[in-house]
């Protein structure tokens, strides 16, 4: 094609780019000129200075606009705080209200289109502009539509989704959150249960007067996101879970079921309250206290009633907030051995005894053990040794002993364990407990002396050979067309011959059930070893692998080439382990030190070879 030729087609190609996005951009205007034109009015939202919502059998609910911009209810009780962000959603839906169809001009018997007695009515005062007010009636047949009067004057067709903006309750125009500002984080909590004359027997007849503050539980961050730390009734690490779902809890819960004017707070469990919280956020930096009526007076829907210390009304929040508080005054106490339980973790070093190891956290290799150096790293052992450290919880709090009482000045096992964001390790000590031998006396993270049962504080032994991989051998087992292997010395050799397993040694012997060699398969890919040694003495004969009971390679096929194949193994299993007749010592061509087998697997080879027999 001629150069010519090419630009023309290109100029023509562009103008009718150009057309279609003129074509397409015409349209945009001409529906935003479409929309225009069905407004109702043309007014701005900002200009409305007073505005009244009122539904069909509830009071109205008018508000002010300040100078400042934001709002205050008049009515049906002054006082009342607004939702600003509600009362400017109102103002501005009906700014934008939208005439679908004028159904009559000049309308005769209202009750045909259900606005003698209107659903919903809003008006509004406005600055520079005569005041508007807008009933509405029934939907229309379609139900997409609802039957509005504007200004005493024609019956239009208004959009459902407008109606829904502007049909709103009290509950939806004042503030329901519990807090000022409920996206402000919280930085500190104080729990203070009242004494209501319930369980008096406890007592003893020496029961305190009714409304007696209780033992207060204060806890306290630096910021959000920093950790929770228990203030009184002593300093101590808190849960920092629960605390943060008790955060979220007060942040985001919401009244309902407002009463204005309560006559007798007796009545919803408030007097006297069953207990007060106390906030402070980021945002005031001034307290704000709640109080909790009490639990045996529920409403309806099962919350609590609640009111706060500087409004007169009361309300209903979820009774979820229950399950958060303290029972006791160390009930948010920190029960865990490592307290750091949200912090990513990137390195801990670990003795016990001449046991040592440390592991790091590389970003491009996951976890590894550098000391001592361990290729074969097994990351789900040290991911499952982690997640166990995290478990070990407390039995007992020794708040009043030193480390050195409980032989901690001397631990049998240290753990330095380095979290995301804080410079120095938080450090685990453990040791026997003197005189108890059921449990270990452990010091938490925190600095606090406590004594852990010895099954949990099993959790925390550990050995760098633990954390080995233990998979001596795999291989896809459809691959496989040769597998030889020696038991308790006699060699046996199985090979695939157009898909049926055929003994070539011992000559003269057939399988009794091809069954033998898919289960032979099943135990050796994967083979797992139960534990592993870093290091071992260099004379075989010591673990029986001089004559090892067992010995098995397999040759495969390459999936991606049937033409190559590969042998792998051999594994070897040598004689029972001294302090376990369970397991047998291995080792796996290809990796370095010992591991152990379980003694199930010798079983379970003797069983298939008893499936070889006479041709």
């Amino acid at each position: 094609m001629k150069p010519r030729t090419t630009l023309m087609l290109m100029a023509v190609l562009l103008v009718l780019c150009a057309g279609y996005a003129w074509f397409i951009q015409a349209g945009k205007r001409e529906e935003v000129r479409r929309q225009e034109a069905m407004r109702v009015y043309d007014f701005d939202p900002d200009t409305v200075q007073r505005l009244t919502v009122e539904q069909v059998g509830r009071p109205a609910v008018t508000a002010m606009r300040k100078e400042d911009g934001t709002w205050t209810i008049q009515e049906p009780r002054p006082g009342i705080p607004p939702l600003d962000l509600m009362w400017n959603r109102v103002a501005h839906h009906l700014s934008q209200l939208k005439n679908h169809r004028t159904i009559a001009e000049a309308p005769e018997g209202l009750a045909r289109f259900g606005l003698a007695e209107p659903a919903l009515r809003v008006a509004a005062d406005l600055s520079g502009h005569a005041p508007v007010e807008v009933i509405f009636g029934d939907t229309e047949p379609t139900e997409r539509f609802r039957y509005a009067q504007v200004d005493g004057g024609p019956v239009i067709l208004v959009d459902s989704t407008q109606y829904f903006e502007l049909n709103r309750s009290l509950d939806d125009l004042r503030m329901r959150f519990l807090m000022d500002n409920h996206k402000a984080s919280l930085l500190r909590i104080e729990f203070s249960p009242i004494y209501t004359g319930e369980g008096s027997e406890a007592f003893q007849g020496k029961a305190p007067e009714i409304g007696t503050l209780g033992q207060r539980v204060v806890v306290e961050r630096e910021a959000a996101g920093k950790p929770w730390r228990i203030l009184e009734p002593r300093d101590m690490p808190a849960n920092q879970k629960v605390l943060n779902e008790l955060a979220v809890e007060l942040q985001n819960t919401m009244g309902s079921n407002f009463i204005d004017e309560p006559e007798d707070l007796a009545d919803y469990g408030l007097a006297p309250v069953r207990f007060m919280i106390t906030v402070t956020d980021d945002d005031r930096g001034e307290p704000q206290t709640i109080f909790y009526g009490n639990i045996d007076v529920l409403s309806e829907k099962g919350g609590i009633y609640t009111m706060r210390d500087d409004r007169p009304d009361l309300f209903v929040t979820p009774a979820h907030l229950l399950t958060l508080l303290p029972g006791k005054p160390d009930s948010w106490r920190e029960k865990h051995v490592l307290t750091a339980q949200e912090n990513p973790i990137h390195r801990i070093e670990y003795r016990n005894g001449d046991d040592a190891f440390i592991l790091e956290l590389d970003s491009d290799r996951g976890w590894q053990v550098v000391e001592p150096a361990i290729e074969d790293v097994d990351q789900l052992a040290i991911s499952s040794f982690i997640a166990s450290l995290k478990t070990i919880t407390i039995s007992h709090f020794l708040d009043d002993a030193k480390p050195g009482d409980y032989n901690l000045d001397a631990p049998q096992i240290t753990i330095n364990v380095f979290t995301e964001g804080e410079e120095t390790p938080r450090v685990i000590l453990m040791a026997p407990a003197p005189d108890n031998p059921d449990y270990y006396a452990a010091l938490q993270d925190g600095g606090g002396v406590t004594l852990v049962h010895k099954n949990m504080a099993q959790r925390a032994f550990a050995k760098a050979a633990d954390f080995r991989s233990k998979t001596l051998l795999a291989f896809t087992r459809e691959m496989a067309e040769r597998m030889d292997f020696t038991l308790d010395g006699v060699q046996y050799v199985f090979e695939k011959v157009h898909g049926r397993w055929l003994v070539r040694k011992p000559e003269g012997k057939v399988l009794a059930n091809q069954s033998d060699a898919t289960k032979l398969l099943e135990l050796m890919s994967p083979l797992r070893a139960r534990g592993a040694l870093l290091e071992w003495k260099d004379d075989p004969a010591v673990y029986g692998l001089d004559d090892p009971v067992f010995r098995f390679e397999v040759l495969v096929r390459n999936p991606a080439n049937p033409a190559e194949s590969t042998v792998l193994g051999p594994v070897e299993v040598g004689s029972l382990t001294e302090d376990d007749l369970a397991r047998r010592y291995a080792r796996a061509k290809g990796r370095d030190g010992l591991f152990q087998l379980p003694q199930d697997l010798i079983d379970s080879l003797r069983e298939i070879v008893l499936g070889v027999v006479d041709s």
